[in-house]
């Protein structure tokens, strides 16, 4: 039986629920006899609705404490909890943090949407998503009767701004693209992405125990075989995503896991072309994942973009310059120095590494960085238990680091990314070749999407859609490559010759000595 509890100068009406447990009514009551007829109602309308009731404050639960309390109780993959965690942190929480889940209505969303910033449109449509996800969660939680913002969907700003479409490319495009890149994995992973329509992530992760892997299909009990690169269903994917850190913020962490989803995990078949330079790419590499960066590391997307963007869009030239000494330069200059006035001199024992870091207040090692170049110029022999001064001719000049000269590059594609290789060959697959487009199971199994329903269980790859592709894919490889390529006159690119870009866009330094009679530069390292 529901029953009146005082409470200083008021009364709160407390009621049974169905778990024997009693709950209080939000509401205050000035006399003892109404709070006992409201919790005597509340019991009633708990009876009548079962396990349908509906707690009465549950609803003044504020949105924070429910969304913590919710994402506590989620399982899904950690890209889309970091992304679920950032509209929170970015969107939602900032709006409304400590309104109760029972106080939103659809107008009051839209006002708030309409305050953002343009530009943030996609990221407010996907924080609206995940307001009406928490709050459905919180309705199978008995906490609220409804979702007021249950399947609405926000319009948009009046004015929105300027849509970026995602770029594609042509293969004359893309070609000139690839030659721009650094080394032939760099290359390669371009052109794989044109004329495959694999993800960045899955090219990332192809192993060479899954690159250039026999499938074999029967047909009429002749077997043909195609050179095809397999997506593990385990570790298909190369995933870079956040986690909180226990002293707060965010870190990135990097992994191998399954693909997107279950329909990705496929084998992608591929052109000659693609075949045959893949063949050749394998006998010369010699790490373990195919299009790994020159170390054998793995890429960050945000490195493998800096290299990337400038064969797309373009990039100023930029003169040679010499770059200021670093501290084992300026050291290995004053040894040099006292070798050549005489200070130092041949067969005398220099002092040791230690007396040396502590009279150039600097490191051993950056003292013995200096003293390994002294030795590879012949001023110095430190092929006995001591260092001695070397009694040969030798009078380089002091280390100078020189940054190289940077061809600039017109844009070819301003924008284009690996992804938009998808968009070009879903495209050239709907416009197909001379008998129509490619089949659209075949075009959604090379692509790895989804494929539910009647036609997705009964619909097959059959032997001629193979053959179809990569002939499509081959002739248009052909028409976007020029007679004078390397591919015509079958010999692999000098790749010796182009400029190392690395890290946040630095260009590879190159040591050069300078002669101390004309001031020329030639290169030692």
């Amino acid at each position: 039986m529901g029953y009146a509890e005082k409470r200083g100068k008021i009364y709160r009406a407390r009621y049974k629920k169905l778990d024997g447990t009693y709950g209080t009514l939000p509401d205050k009551y000035g006399t003892k006899r109404l709070a006992k007829v409201a919790a005597d109602a509340e019991e009633e309308r708990i009876k009548q609705a079962g396990l349908a009731h509906v707690d009465p404050r549950g609803g003044l639960m504020p949105f924070g404490e429910w969304a913590a309390e919710w994402m506590g109780a989620q399982t899904k993959r950690p890209a889309t909890t970091s992304r679920r965690r950032y509209l929170l942190r970015t969107y939602l929480l900032p709006q409304y943090e400590y309104t109760p889940i029972g106080g939103f209505s659809w107008p009051e969303v839209v006002k708030w949407a309409k305050t953002t910033d343009p530009a943030s449109e996609v990221s407010i449509r996907q924080a609206i998503s995940l307001l009406s996800t928490i709050l459905t969660a919180a309705i199978d939680e008995k906490k609220i009767k409804t979702n007021p913002i249950f399947r609405r969907r926000w319009d948009g700003h009046a004015q929105p701004a300027d849509a970026t479409p995602r770029v594609w490319a042509h293969p004359a495009e893309v070609v000139q693209i690839s030659e721009r890149m650094q080394t032939e994995a760099e290359e390669l992973m371009v052109l794989v992405a044109q004329f495959t329509g694999m993800r960045y992530g899955e090219i990332c992760a192809v192993h060479r125990t899954n690159c250039l892997v026999e499938e074999t299909l029967r047909v009429n009990h002749r077997s043909h075989t195609f050179r095809v690169i397999r997506i593990d269903p385990k570790t298909g994917a190369w995933h870079e995503d956040t986690e909180e850190k226990e002293e707060g913020g965010e870190r990135v962490v990097t992994y191998l896991g399954p693909p997107k989803n279950a329909s990705s995990a496929r084998v992608v078949f591929m052109p000659p072309f693609l075949v045959e330079r893949l063949e050749r790419h394998l006998v010369s590499w010699p790490h373990e994942f195919v299009f790994s960066t020159p170390s054998g590391t793995k890429w960050l997307r945000t490195n493998w973009n800096e290299r990337l963007a400038p064969a797309a869009d373009g990039r100023p030239g930029v003169p040679a310059k010499e770059m200021p000494p670093t501290k084992w330069q300026v050291i290995a200059a004053d040894i040099l120095g006292q070798v050549e006035r005489g200070t130092l001199r041949p067969h005398e024992v220099t002092p040791t590494l230690v007396e040396q870091a502590r009279a150039y207040e600097a490191g051993r090692a950056t003292v013995q960085k200096a003293v390994n170049w002294l030795a590879a110029q012949g001023v110095l022999d430190t092929s006995g238990r001591r260092t001695i001064v070397a009694a040969g001719p030798a009078h380089p000049g002091a280390p100078v680091t020189v940054v190289p000269e940077v061809e600039s590059w017109e844009p070819i594609a301003p924008g284009w990314r690996l992804h938009g290789g998808r968009h070009w060959v879903k495209s050239a697959m709907e416009d197909g070749d001379e008998l129509g487009a490619l089949p659209v199971v075949f075009q959604r199994r090379q692509l790895g999407h989804e494929f539910k329903g009647i036609d997705g269980r009964y619909t097959h790859i059959m032997l001629q859609s193979i053959k179809r592709f990569t002939a499509l894919m081959q002739r248009h490889w052909e028409e976007g490559i020029s007679p004078t390529d390397w591919a015509a006159q079958d010999r692999l690119p000098d790749f010796s010759q182009r400029v190392e870009i690395t890290g946040s866009g630095a260009r590879r330094m190159k040591l050069v000595r300078r002669s101390g009679a004309t001031g020329a530069h030639s290169s030692v390292g």
